[in-house]
């Protein structure tokens, strides 16, 4: 959401005059400001209405007979050639004018019949993606469990492309027959019956292109679900490219992608008049058959298959339209059971109310069916039984918040009214205040996409001031206070929950058993079922222990949340939308008019930096590299040749015919002539004598004519085979190119870009690739070669047509580099403004309990058409300038035919008439043709201009090798004692920000288990990456005393065991989530699940290990994701274990698994630990305390909490006093049971000391 909002220049079409839209005069300003400067967002024009997306929308909810009479005028100007013309010169003029008006007619009825179909097909795509952006909003739960935002994407590019060309040429399927009825007529008052040969075989070809079509349909349907999954894996690869890197999964992901990427590509007698009236008749005809009339049916069948794709997406499940509320206690409903599709019910037999200022607490272990709860309110699960009453407003925080690309407070005032005073509560209350301070820009910073900028505890609060700033009648909150440290916690507590709150119905779900007593009612769950409910007091009195409720249970006993079914609850979808937002960014800047007429005129919104593009023309380097991606230097050679040949045996068969014609009327003038002066009774030996009848082999000249056909077929079939070979397999190794080298990228690249930018590359530009640019460049190939094939032969028949070529081609010259001045930039900019459309998009699903809950969609609907309009203004700029250039070409094809005929008459006595009849034949084909190639040629540099973005991602910057060098790859024993040593380590992200971490210097001894601990931003998860070496740190941070610099990131990664903050699961089965290298038999497998008791709710699994996980693990709570990443890191066991807030969502039960397996499992070796929860890490062996990037303190905790000053103490005493009292207690047991241990080992280590005598050996 962005403050301001883009004002764009009229659209001159819309004042333009009936002249100025004939010429293109309407589009000439555009020309002129693209050839002085390069064009931006701000040169684009307004969308006309009839243009914009609510308009096509709203709408959807509720040049031939010029082609056949150019021909015979043609007949009658070659009739002038002929010996004992009936033909005069002055006619002769008057034909060969007729020929050029054709033309210039010609002109002005083509353009703007394709200019209409052009936004026909526009429209089209905007209504269809409109609608499907529309279900996107309704979406069940269960809906997005099978689809995923990767899917939506693929269908909003690469299905509703079809729909641009489609208008164009199906008009064509019913136009073409129209033709060819009125050719066949005139041909058959000129040739009779045999006039029907030529169509027979046309007419053959036309079951062939149904059969290519049908055959064409059935590969591109299954090409559509192979991209599908191929732009779903790389969405899902770009959300988890942090987790791929830290466990060295680049190798295997890029296998994945490899293998979805290689299922994509893998009678009477002849007469110049005759021969040359029928060539240009048949010409008109059999460009509708074979081109116009098979790109028709081609069209057709793919929109057919896109038509049904995007059908089957828009009758896909939605979500029940209810309106969750606000229970009284007298109107006390029955009792609620809910269920997901094809699920065990997930809530049974539910039955409680909520009164006005009631705080009501929900706990439970993991998978107890809390969040649910919170979905089930907000009618995101469907209710099998019961009801569920609302009334007003409801807020809602996430458990995992959603942050969009966009300043802090846009993202709190989110699209409502701005209220300064409401604006300062929400802060005051979500402990915001102090933050907003610290950042240079207050609430005006840019958090980027995800809130990519923001630690995992200020995006829970922006999201919780959020929630405030609403002012609803209702509050559901789902954990806020676990991602926040003990301090801020507990101002959100007192000041939010139980101050500014107070007065408002409230149902929180949290793991903080410290605050159950302020809870005027507490609501048990376990197994989707109500344990018990009543106050605090009420359930102690009944001897419930809510810390044993919430540990795990005892040894060997199987808990039964291992018996939830596989499918889990919607809040497993927001969860694994949410989680995804801290690993890479999906989203746009948003740009919702609300916030521009209401947010205060003093505040003046940040603007995010909007994607960059190229200046100026591409270099002819790109088309060699393009080319020698395919096949090389030598297989670009014999591309040239074969496209050379193809197109001389193409010119000799026009040549040959041009002879022959030639030869057949000289056969029948002399036989005329004697017929003459026999009739005349004159004596005809001596003319018969002198004048010998030519002679005339019909046979001979057929056969050759055969075998050059044959050989024009044959080398076009070939060349067309070689050209496809050629961009397909350069399409895919840029792919592959493109993809080893994002992988490779440095973390920070995806901070900066929104996964939707890179995203847009993988789909819509390799979508380009795969499908426009070959056929483009193929037909661009042709054009060209028949276009030069055309000059040469007409200028070799008449050398006069090069007084009139000359300056046609300086104009031609001069005109395309003015028109390529102008598209490049306008091509960019269209690529550039298409991104943001698909970001929206993402960010709106990975989004949409939460824009459901504020009830803000239509808001975001009116913010995806913006979206979409600005692409249209660039889109429409593109179809016009097109068009433009398209009208001033054919003018100059019309002068270049007038010429050829006017010259051919004024240099009659010494042309032959068979050679004019072939360059004026040959002249009328470039009549559309000449256009069309140059604008191919356009098209071609348009569409490399993804070849261009593409290549771009080809040469970012890569972070260190992945392997070491040979003298210092460490050895595969490496680290042998895991002691972490740091000199002045320091951290920037980027040169112009601020230091994040500063001058550290500390010692981690081996096998020692460190807590690290500080206020949210203190930089704790910044020293976290500094380990992996996400990013370059300045300084040194050594391992066993190797400097980790010095080493292949993955001999350091692999040998680091990481337990994230975000549970980040695969789409795959849980083997592969486990052990992607598949390097552990099923034991281990199963052994490791069983130590985290995950064994029994795996064996429940349709397939066991075999089962599969959906994308982001959304059919896993999260507290069974973070399991299955603690199971990972047994599996691989490294002396070196990181621990990033893992227990920041889960239970206590679940907390207490997790630490005691890892005091178990990984008893000797090395642990960090990240916590907000001190008393996971108050029994560490030191405490690390982290302030604003540099270290306060770092000793034992006892140490620390005897320390009333101490910082660790403070942070310790803001969790209440009893709750110190009970650190204080963990943290000397810890301490005594240490000292134990040293005593221990002393002892042991003194009675294995060899003696001789009596006394131990020195």
């Amino acid at each position: 959401m962005q403050e301001t909002q883009r004002y764009l220049r009229p659209n001159p079409l819309e004042k333009a005059s009936l002249p100025s839209m004939a010429t293109w005069w309407w589009v000439r300003d555009i020309f002129r400001i693209g050839n002085k400067k390069d064009l931006d967002l701000d040169d684009l024009y307004e969308v006309m209405d009839v243009d914009k997306s609510a308009t096509v929308t709203e709408k959807l909810q509720r040049e031939q007979s010029l082609l056949v009479i150019q021909p015979l005028l043609l007949g009658g100007l070659l009739r002038y050639f002929r010996h004992n013309s009936d033909v005069g010169m002055q006619e002769a003029y008057l034909y060969a004018m007729g020929v050029g008006l054709c033309a210039i007619g010609l002109t002005f009825v083509h353009h703007p019949y394709f200019f209409l179909g052009n936004r026909l097909g526009m429209w089209m795509r905007l209504s269809a993606c409109s609608l499907m952006y529309k279900k996107a909003l309704r979406l069940s739960n269960h809906t997005l469990t099978k689809v995923s935002a990767g899917h939506i994407i693929n269908r909003m590019t690469n299905d509703v492309v079809r729909f641009d060309l489609c208008p164009l040429f199906i008009h064509f399927l019913w136009i073409g027959p129209l033709q060819i009825l009125a050719v066949m007529a005139i041909l058959w008052v000129k040739l009779g019956p045999s006039s029907l040969c030529g169509f027979a075989l046309l007419f053959l070809l036309v079951p062939l292109q149904f059969f290519f079509s049908r055959l064409f349909s059935i590969l591109r349907r299954k090409t559509a679900i192979h991209t599908d999954e191929r732009v779903s894996v790389m969405s899902e690869i770009l959300n988890g490219v942090r987790i791929i890197k830290m466990y060295c999964w680049e190798k295997p992901f890029g296998d994945l992608v490899d293998n979805v990427r290689n299922f994509i590509l893998d009678g009477r007698s002849l007469t110049t008049e005759l021969v040359f009236v029928t060539i240009a008749l048949y010409n008109p005809v059999r460009l509708v058959i074979t081109l116009y009339w098979a790109w028709g049916v081609s069209l057709l069948s793919e929109a057919r298959v896109s038509t049904s794709r995007i059908q089957e997406f828009l009758l896909m499940e939605e979500k029940e339209d209810s309106n969750p509320s606000l229970i009284q206690p007298k109107d006390r409903p029955p009792p609620a059971e809910c269920k997901e599709a094809n699920s065990l019910p997930t809530l049974n037999n539910l039955s409680f109310d909520v009164s006005a200022g009631e705080l009501m607490v929900v706990v439970g272990p993991v998978a107890a069916g809390k969040s649910s709860l919170l979905m089930a309110l907000l009618g995101e699960l469907p209710l099998t039984e019961g009801k569920v009453k609302v009334n007003g407003k409801v807020a809602y925080a996430s458990q995992q918040p959603w942050i969009f690309s966009a300043s802090i407070r846009q993202n709190i005032v989110f699209g409502a009214e701005f209220d300064a005073k409401r604006y300062e509560m929400a802060l005051q209350a979500s402990a915001l205040k102090r933050d907003l301070e610290i950042l240079e820009h207050g609430d005006r910073t840019l958090v980027g996409d995800r809130g990519v900028s923001l630690s995992g505890g200020q995006k829970a609060r922006v999201a919780l001031a959020r929630a405030i700033y609403f002012d609803a009648d209702i509050y559901l909150l789902d954990d806020p206070l676990s991602a926040v440290d003990t301090s801020v916690g507990k101002h959100i507590m007192e000041k939010c929950i139980c101050g500014a709150l107070s007065e408002k119905p409230r149902i929180l779900v949290t793991h903080q058993i410290q605050y159950l007593a302020r809870a005027d009612k507490i609501l048990v769950l376990k197994d989707g079922e109500v344990v018990n409910v009543g106050t605090y007091e009420e359930l102690t009195a009944q001897g419930i222990d809510f810390e044993s409720l919430m540990e795990e249970p005892e040894a060997g006993e199987e808990p039964k949340e291992d018996h939830m079914p596989e499918i889990m609850l919607p809040h497993s979808i927001e969860a694994q939308s949410v989680e995804n937002m801290s690993l890479r960014p999906i989203g746009s800047t948003m740009t919702i008019d609300t916030i521009g007429s209401e947010v205060k005129a003093e505040y003046v919104a940040p603007v995010q930096n909007e994607e960059q593009s190229k200046k100026g023309s591409l270099s002819w380097k790109l088309y060699l590299q393009y080319f020698r991606t395919g096949v090389g230097i030598f297989g670009l050679m014999i591309f040239v040749l074969l496209n050379l040949s193809a197109h001389v045996a193409y010119i000799l068969c026009d040549w040959w015919l041009a002879i022959w014609a030639r030869q057949s009327e000289e056969h029948l003038f002399v036989i005329e002539q004697q017929r003459i002066l026999t009739e005349q009774g004159g004596n005809t030996s001596s003319n018969v004598t002198s004048n010998p009848i030519p002679r005339l082999d019909n046979q001979y000249n057929l056969g050759i004519f055969a075998a050059i056909t044959l050989t024009c077929t044959f080398l076009g079939v070939l060349r067309s085979l070689d050209v496809f070979h050629i961009l397909v397999t350069a399409s895919r190794n840029i792919h592959n190119e493109m993809f080893a080298c994002i992988i490779r990228c440095p973390s920070r690249f995806f901070d900066v870009n929104p996964v939707g930018r890179i995203l847009n590359r993988f789909s819509k530009d390799i979508g380009l690739l795969d499908d426009q640019l070959p056929i483009t460049m193929y037909d661009f190939i042709q054009c060209l070669l028949t276009v030069l094939g055309v000059v040469l032969v007409t200028c070799i028949v008449n050398p006069w047509v090069f007084i009139a070529v000359l300056p046609l081609g300086v104009v031609f010259f001069l005109l395309r580099r003015y028109y390529l001045n102008t598209s490049r930039d306008i091509k960019r900019v269209e690529g550039a403004t298409r991104s943001p459309v698909l970001s929206h998009l993402t960010s709106t699903v990975h989004g949409l309990h939460t824009v459901r809950a504020y009830g803000v969609q239509e808001t975001f609907e009116q913010e995806f058409y913006r979206h979409q309009d600005l692409h249209t203004s660039a889109w429409f700029l593109f179809l016009a300038s097109a068009r433009w250039f398209g009208f001033q070409l054919d003018l100059l094809c019309a002068f270049f035919i007038t010429a050829v005929a006017m010259t051919s008459v004024v240099s009659a006595k010494v042309l032959d008439g068979g050679l004019v009849g072939l360059s004026v034949s040959s002249a009328l084909t470039l009549m559309g043709m000449f256009q069309w190639a140059v604008r191919q040629s356009a098209e071609v540099e348009n569409l490399m201009t993804s070849v261009e973005r593409v290549k771009e991602y080809c040469q970012l910057e890569s972070e260190a090798p992945l392997e070491s060098a040979e003298d210092k790859k460490p050895s595969d024993s490496w680290p042998q004692e895991g002691v972490l040593e740091a000199e002045n380590l320091s951290l920037h992200y980027d040169k112009e920000s601020p230091a994040v971490l500063k001058n550290l210097n500390f010692k981690i001894n081996a096998q020692e288990k460190v807590g690290i601990v500080g206020r949210t931003g203190a930089g704790k998860s910044s020293l976290i990456g500094i380990l992996f070496r996400m990013t370059e740190p300045e300084g040194t941070l050594r391992i066993d005393g190797l400097d980790i610099q010095g080493i292949g990131l993955h001999d350091l990664r692999s040998k680091i065991s990481m337990i994230p903050q975000d549970p980040m699961l695969f789409n795959g089965t849980v083997r592969k989530n486990l052990d992607p290298f598949s390097q552990h038999p099923d034991e281990m497998l199963w052994q490791a699940l069983g130590e985290v008791q995950l064994k029994v709710a795996v064996k429940d699994l349709a397939h066991g290990l075999d089962s599969l996980v959906s994308e982001g693990g959304v059919n896993f709570s999260v507290g069974q994701r973070q399991l299955l990443c603690l199971a990972r890191a047994i599996l691989v066991h490294n002396r070196i274990l990181v621990i990033d807030e893992a227990t920041a969502n889960v239970d206590p039960r679940t907390d207490a698994l997790i630490q005691e397996t890892i005091r178990v499992k990984f008893r000797q070796c090395t642990v960090l630990t990240v916590a907000h929860r001190l008393h996971t890490i108050v029994d560490s062996d030191r405490v690390l305390v982290l302030s604003h990037g540099e270290i306060l303190e770092f000793d034992e905790p006892a140490v620390l909490l005897s320390n009333t000053t101490s910082a660790f103490y403070k942070m310790a005493a803001q969790t209440g006093e009893t709750e110190l009292t009970r650190l204080i207690e963990i943290a000397d047991s810890a301490q005594e049971r240490k000292l134990e241990l040293r005593t221990e080992d002393t002892d042991n280590s003194f009675d294995s000391v060899p003696m001789k005598d009596g006394n131990p050996l020195a």
